[in-house]
Order: C-alpha cells, then sequence, then structure tokens
C-alpha cells in the first residue's frame, strides 16, 4: 500500500509539473483599444470596445497559437474623451503597459496627434478616424480600416449628380474640421460635374434656422447637401421641411446611424440620404452571427463601429501568426505586406501609405420612417477620382498654412485658373515630395527649409541669416536641381522661437534667449512643448542649444504631433504635463492672447524664414500670369500683417479661407 501511495503521489507531482510548464509557456498578449468611454461620444466608444472583446473572447476560447506558442489575448480599455490631451495621455498610458497594438481613436484630430506616439514605440495602430492626413503623415505604424473622407465625398458626389440627377445644390457645412472637409470635397466634386452650387457654412452658436432654410428655398436646389453632425444638422432638416423646401437632403456619415429618422420625426421620413464608410454586417453570414452575438451579451444591438473593432482584432490576430511573432516591429510588416480575411467586412488590406483597399461606402436612404441599404446601387464603392484640372494647390498643416492655401486659392481663382485645393496635405516632407512628384502644381514653403530640402545642395554658412541672399541661394538651386521656381518671398519671418508664460518671465527676468539658458543651467524646472522636426533640425533647437549654451534632457520634452504650434503653445499656456515653455513660430498670433512672450535671440541663432511660393517650373510655363498674381499679394504680408491674421484663425475662431478673402477684399485683389 506504501509503495501505491508514493507513485501515486509522484505521478500527481508529474502531472502537475507538466501542467504548470504549460502554463508557463502561455504568453499574454495585450492589445489597447481607445475611444471616448465618457461624454457625449461614450455611445461610439463603449460600441467599439464591446465589438473588440467579442473578438478577444473568441480568440481565447480556441488554442490560438503563435509561433508554436499558446497565446492568451487581454484588451485594454482606455478612455481618450475625445481630446487630443487626453488622447495623447491614453496613448502614453497604452505604451507604458506593454500594449502589441492598439485600435483607435474614433475622432480624427485625436488618431493624428496620438499617433506619433504608438509610431516611436513601433505599435500599429488601427483607426476609423476618416481625415485623410491621419495616412498622409508619413508614419509607418498607422493604419485605417475604414474608407476616409476623401473616398465618401466621391461617394456622396457621384450619388448626388447620377442617381439624384441634381442640377443644382446647396452645400452647407456646420464650421467643424470634418463638416468643412467633407463639405468643401463634395462641393469640388459637383463642380467638376457641372452642378449649380450654392455654398455656405452655419454658425451653430448664432444660426437662425428658419432665416438659413429661406435662403435654401429661395435658390431652389434640387439637392441639400449638410456637412456636419446632427446637432445642427436636425434643427437645420426640421426647418426646411417647415419651411416647405422639399429637396433631397444628403449628409455624411456624421448624421448616419439607425436612430437618426427618429430623431428628426417627420422631417426625415422621406428623401433623406446618407453614406456610412464600412460593410453593413448583414452583407456576410458571419455578420449576421456577430451582430446576434452581441445582442445576446449586451442586450442591444452594435452601432456601426463595432463591427469594426471585432474584425480588426481578427486581423491582428492573423497578422501576429502569419509573422510567427508577437512582436510589433515584426507582425505590422505582415499588415502591410497581407491581405486577410475580415469576418464582416471580406478581404482587409492596406496600401503603401496604411489607407485600407477596400474602402467601401454605403448609401442609405429613410423609407417610410426607417433609414436602409439603397436597393439600386446599394453599395456605392470609391472609384478613381477624376482627372485633376490645371493646377493643384497644397500645403503642411500649420494655422499658416490655412490662411495661405484658400488665399493662393482664391487669387488663382479670380485670376481665372481652375484650382484643386489640397491644403492641409500634410507635414512638410510629405508636401515637399508631393511638389517634387507632380501630385501638387504649388505649396507655400519657407526660405530657411530650403536647405533641408534641397538634397545634395551646397550653401554658403551663414546664407540664410541674410533675407535676400537665402531666397536668391535657394532659388538658384532648386530651380538648377528639381526645376521648381520659388516666387518673391513675404517680407515677414516665420523663424523658429520659444516662448514662454509671463509670469514666468517676470518672475524669473527670462527675456531673451541668454537668460532662458541661464535658467536651464541653474537646474530649474523647465519642459518644452515641441515639434519633432524642431528638435531634430540642427537649425531648431540644436541651434539655440550650440549659440547659447544649454543642453535639454530627453525627460525636458513633449513631442507633439504634426508642425502646428497651437498645441504647443496652449500646453505651455496651460502647464500640461509639466510644460513651461513652447516651440513657436515668429508670426503666430495666438501668443499674446495665451500671455506667453516670445524670447528675443540677439545671437541670431536661427535662420530666417520668409514665406514663398514654390511651383514646378512646367506649370509655371503652361499659366505664367500665376507670378503676377502671387507675388503683389505676398508682398503686403509682413511679419505684422501675418502675425494679426493668424491671431484672427486661432483667437477667434474664423476659418482661414474667410480670413484670407476679406484680407484679399481690403486690399483689393478680389472684388
Amino acid at each position: 500500500m506504501n509503495k501505491i501511495n508514493m507513485l501515486f503521489r509522484y505521478g500527481c507531482f508529474v502531472i502537475f509539473t507538466l501542467l504548470a510548464a504549460g502554463c508557463s509557456r502561455e504568453q499574454t498578449v495585450k492589445i489597447g483599444v481607445v475611444a471616448p468611454m465618457s461624454g457625449p461620444f461614450a455611445e461610439y466608444g463603449k460600441d467599439i470596445a464591446n465589438g473588440a472583446q467579442i473578438a478577444i473572447d473568441e480568440l481565447n476560447a480556441r488554442p490560438f497559437k503563435v509561433g508554436g506558442k499558446r497565446v492568451r489575448f487581454s484588451l485594454v480599455r482606455e478612455d481618450d474623451k475625445a481630446s487630443i490631451e487626453e488622447g495623447q495621455a491614453a496613448a502614453k498610458r497604452l505604451v507604458d503597459a506593454n500594449v502589441v497594438a492598439v485600435f483607435g481613436h474614433l475622432n480624427s484630430a485625436v488618431s493624428i496627434a496620438a499617433a506619433p506616439i504608438y509610431a516611436q514605440a513601433g505599435i500599429p495602430q488601427i483607426s476609423v478616424s476618416t481625415s485623410p492626413a491621419y495616412t498622409r503623415m508619413g508614419i509607418k505604424t498607422a493604419f485605417r480600416v475604414v474608407a476616409n473622407d476623401t473616398k465618401q465625398s466621391e461617394s456622396l458626389s457621384k450619388f448626388i449628380s447620377q442617381d439624384l440627377a441634381a442640377k443644382s445644390a446647396f452645400v452647407i457645412d456646420d464650421q467643424t474640421d470634418f463638416g468643412k472637409s467633407l463639405a468643401d470635397a463634395v462641393t469640388t466634386l459637383l463642380k467638376s460635374k457641372g452642378t449649380l452650387l450654392t455654398r455656405e457654412s452655419l454658425a451653430p452658436a448664432t444660426v437662425d434656422y428658419a432665416q438659413l432654410a429661406s435662403r435654401v428655398k429661395q435658390s431652389r436646389p434640387n439637392t441639400i447637401f449638410f456637412g456636419g453632425g446632427e446637432t445642427t444638422g436636425v434643427p437645420f432638416i426640421k426647418a426646411l421641411r417647415k419651411m416647405g423646401v422639399k429637396g433631397h437632403f444628403v449628409a455624411g456619415d456624421a448624421m448616419c446611424w439607425s436612430g437618426i429618422v427618429n430623431t428628426m420625426e417627420s422631417a426625415g421620413a422621406d428623401d433623406f440620404f446618407c453614406s456610412m464608410p464600412g460593410m453593413p454586417p448583414s452583407w456576410l453570414s458571419a455578420g449576421v452571427t456577430f451582430v446576434k452575438t452581441y445582442q445576446k451579451q449586451y442586450g442591444q444591438p452594435p452601432n456601426r463601429f463595432a463591427p469594426m473593432a471585432y474584425d480588426t482584432i481578427k486581423v491582428l490576430g492573423e497578422s501576429m501568426q502569419r509573422a510567427k511573432s508577437t512582436d510589433p516591429q515584426k507582425f505590422v510588416t505582415a499588415l502591410k505586406n497581407k491581405t486577410f480575411s475580415g469576418k464582416i467586412a471580406g478581404a482587409v488590406e492596406f496600401d503603401d501609405i496604411g489607407e485600407t483597399k477596400h474602402g467601401t461606402v454605403v448609401i442609405y436612404e429613410s423609407i417610410n420612417g426607417q433609414l436602409k441599404e439603397r436597393q439600386s446601387g446599394q453599395a456605392v464603392v470609391a472609384t478613381k477620382l477624376p482627372p485633376p484640372i490645371p493646377v493643384v494647390v497644397g500645403s503642411k498643416i500649420d494655422t499658416e498654412a490655412t490662411l495661405l492655401c484658400p488665399m493662393i486659392k482664391l487669387a488663382l481663382e479670380a485670376g481665372g485658373i481652375k484650382v484643386t485645393e489640397k491644403c492641409s496635405f500634410g507635414p512638410t516632407q510629405l508636401v515637399r515630395n508631393a511638389l517634387l512628384e507632380g501630385k501638387i502644381d504649388l505649396y507655400p514653403e519657407y526660405t530657411g527649409n530650403a536647405q533641408y530640402l534641397i538634397k545634395d545642395a551646397a550653401f554658403a554658412p551663414g546664407v540664410f541669416k541674410n533675407p535676400s541672399k537665402g531666397y536668391i541661394a535657394a532659388a538658384k538651386a532648386d530651380l538648377k536641381k528639381n526645376k521648381i521656381v520659388w516666387l518673391k518671398p513675404a517680407p515677414a519671418n516665420n523663424t523658429y522661437a520659444i516662448a514662454i508664460p509671463k509670469k514666468l518671465a517676470e518672475a524669473e527676468k527670462i527675456a531673451s534667449m541668454s537668460n532662458l539658458a541661464d535658467y536651464v543651467n541653474s537646474g530649474k524646472q523647465f519642459k518644452l512643448a515641441a515639434t519633432k522636426e524642431f528638435v531634430d533640425q540642427e537649425e531648431g533647437l540644436k541651434a539655440f542649444e550650440r549659440v547659447y549654451g544649454f543642453k535639454l534632457k530627453p525627460e525636458q520634452l513633449s513631442i507633439v504631433s504634426g508642425i502646428n504650434t497651437t498645441e504647443t503653445e496652449s500646453a505651455a499656456a496651460r502647464g500640461t504635463n509639466g510644460v513651461n515653455a513652447a516651440m513657436a513660430y515668429g508670426t503666430d498670433g495666438q501668443i499674446a492672447g495665451l500671455d506667453l512672450v516670445t524670447l528675443r535671440d540677439p545671437k541670431g541663432a536661427v535662420d530666417i524664414y520668409q514665406p514663398a511660393v514654390t511651383i514646378r517650373e512646367e506649370t509655371l510655363k503652361k499659366y505664367p500670369e500665376i507670378r503676377a498674381i502671387i507675388e503683389p499679394i505676398f508682398a503686403t504680408l509682413d511679419t505684422e500683417t501675418l502675425s494679426r491674421l493668424n491671431a484672427q484663425i486661432t483667437i477667434t475662431g474664423e476659418t482661414g479661407e474667410k480670413v484670407a478673402e476679406r484680407y484679399l477684399k481690403q486690399k483689393r485683389f478680389l472684388k
């Protein structure tokens, strides 16, 4: 009996040891999901998290192996509150939690701001944000799983001009970035199809819907297109129907959800159409099953984002299996180069910049008070854009670009030149490459940047500290090497600067960069919000450090996305995460309004940056009148003028196009 008992105990020990060893070989892999889980968009954020959780549960329900090792997935949820600052903080928390991939964010501005944080950690970010700018930043870890606004606007304009056969249209937006971008794109495409257009924007805080409806009625359009959300869209359509306007009402995805018709009451019972990126779950049997599972688990049907989150988690798992690794540096390559089987969306495949190759856009129609997929032309799938019109105007994504780009566009159009607008196309190098490759014809650049943009050009030391010599050197080198012409620059200097809160400047007696160097070297608290471009360039932060004799540590830097100083200066003004200094530009308009002061650069550490239009030589030869149109306008733009105009955008909240148009009229460049 003792021997048998001993064998029994030994056998149990062996079994326990084997089980423990098996458990130790199981790897836990964390995937982040981030969206607004609180606030006005909480419904969408929770919908995303629920869809992702169903996918996680299904993956964990079966032995899921990557490279021969058992993997168990864990979902890490974060609330970005639809805020850029909260989104960046959430992104950092996810990175610190060691997630290997992220599904998020919902809002485009938040996705764009968080993308560099994930990129720095090498973590793939798959988003449902629709702004084209998200994948135009040159970030290799950014992916989009849904059709972007460009494809959506193309589908909408095609539907309006072909299915609705609209001969005239009234296009209006609600002044949000999303609404204006969509409305502008639809306007451009409808114009190219010969549709007669009336274009307006409504101010949500002051709009009189009855008066607006009256203006629409007087213009007698076949179709009304609204770019914006339901907060303004619903009272607008109600006012239209009350006024007796019977035209087709078409909107984008911000007004396209199952309950929208009930919200509009009788106004939306019929003749209301909207678009929604993404394939409906009902189109595939797996989608039908997903809807049933979601309904059973959460007691309500899924919203539009849950299926996308579900598919994305499954695609991430499949990409790890193909790469035979849970290391994001390895499976991100599989994401870029493989086609995956989306259970709901069908084939999932990304192009070189992270855009989905199969971006379906579906048109929905209200029929007897219910929103249904169109039976004729059920899915309007984005096709190739129409041939480009003669001159394509682009720009970067900073505040001043949102002023100069529409200013150029309006001036050229007034001069009889047709224009395709690609304002806010992306960061510096992306826009420059687009110019060199012929994707755009011209854009506003800065003379001081020539030394970084013109490859293999030899410039004399210090040449860009002299405005005329710097311009001549840049123009000569770019024409010779790249056949790019620099038009005469504006007499403004939008050079790099550092701004600090006025209270700090007064308390510590900091008025110049020399004073700041003494302050930093004394070891007092200092943290600078800046763009990666400013930190990396020799003539940016490094120039200030070199000339004034100080050196910032990595923990004294807060890197923000893009090249827009609104975010850096806001962080310094608010003291976000300990920030008490900001990268700034010489013509920034919001500095005084934020109670900041710009520090003087008495030693001339940084170069002079004059705004100038750079244009392809072949374009200028085709339209030589461009020089005569643009150069007189730029001659009026000194530093003080640009600062004042920029302030009207950043402080008063006006659009760049509105500010540009008013200025051109005041200076009599426009009638």
